[in-house]
């Protein structure tokens, strides 16, 4: 991929943790409002792995937002580009 390349999407792959109870995860581009669709549902001390596929924000960022305090980990596997 050369330096110029705009990414479009983002393939990653996740895992929660652990955390303080039961909730969910949303991913969404930055700049974006916020989804009322989860990418991944979790209930008190389980350790779910999961992938999804987000867009990104102008910023090429994209924002993670967690219903409850928990630790969360996201590797990217891959990429769409224009």
């Amino acid at each position: 991929m050369s330096p110029d390349t705009t990414l479009r999407l983002t393939r990653r792959w996740s895992t929660r943790w652990s955390g303080a109870g039961s909730g969910f995860v949303t991913l969404y581009p930055s700049g974006a409002v916020r989804s009322t669709v989860s990418n991944l549902n979790y209930t008190v001390g389980q350790v779910v792995p999961n992938a999804f596929t987000v867009g990104l924000g102008a910023d090429g960022a994209f924002h993670i937002y967690a219903q409850t305090t928990l630790d969360f980990i996201a590797d990217i596997t891959g990429y769409f580009a224009p």
